[in-house]
């Protein structure tokens, strides 16, 4: 008989952190499911003289690194690679 998947949800970041500690100390399952439900949330707000709606030049590289960061680490985490094409 199959053992049923674990489903996990995480809301915040204290969930999140008991969470990676249970897993560290192997209390979850490899197989289980984790879903973040309203969590994490990122909001980028750029105010300045120079802004008028648009995004300056010299802030769409950092705004693209970041991006391309975030896709790393998520490959590393999903996946254990770094190849963000997959």
């Amino acid at each position: 008989m199959e053992e049923p998947i674990e489903k996990l949800i995480i809301h915040n970041e204290d969930e999140a952190f008991n969470l990676l500690k249970k897993a560290l100390s192997n209390e979850i399952s490899d197989t289980a499911q984790i879903t973040f439900k309203g969590w994490p949330v990122f909001n980028l707000t750029i105010e300045g003289k120079d802004f008028h709606g648009s995004i300056p030049t010299r802030i769409m590289q950092p705004i693209l690194d970041l991006q391309k960061e975030i896709n790393r680490i998520y490959c590393r985490a999903r996946y254990n690679s770094d190849d963000t094409k997959k």
